[in-house]
């Protein structure tokens, strides 16, 4: 990547995850980013406490569903 902060794509996501990460460790860098970040993007960023049973839940299911995994952000305004 260059020197300026690129988006993961779905496909970077799913080779990050092939090559051993997890969603979990996934999430918690992206949250990191976005908490460094400008704060006027988000309205709310979840807790970790608030996001553990998402993560729990996605942990219990399939790796060979399509979009699993796959991190997203709700627009709200």
């Amino acid at each position: 990547m260059n020197s300026q902060r690129q988006k993961p794509g779905i496909g970077d996501v799913c080779a990050a995850y092939a090559a051993g990460e997890t969603p979990r460790s996934l999430i918690t860098r992206l949250l990191r980013q976005a908490r460094a970040g400008d704060r006027a993007i988000w309205i709310r960023l979840l807790t970790d406490a608030e996001i553990a049973p998402f993560l729990e839940r996605l942990e219990s299911l399939p790796r060979s569903l399509p979009l699993w995994g796959v991190p997203f952000a709700i627009k709200d305004n």
